[in-house]
């Protein structure tokens, strides 16, 4: 989840929940912004590495 990856308390569905507040939660900026942030652009840049080393994400040029 970007939440966790992020380290910020939102939480985007809470299981076994229902109605208008499920899934209605959103991040400030899109995640390409927080890629640019310093504290939040490594997390994301580790983190797409791993993925991508355990080939779960094809390597771009």
């Amino acid at each position: 989840m970007s939440s966790d990856l992020l380290g910020t308390p939102q939480r985007f569905n809470l299981p076994g929940s229902y109605g208008t507040e499920t899934w209605n939660e959103r991040l400030d900026h899109p995640l390409s912004t927080f890629a640019k942030h310093p504290v939040f652009g490594p997390r994301i840049s580790r983190v797409r590495e791993l993925i991508q080393r355990t080939h779960r994400l094809p390597e771009q040029g």
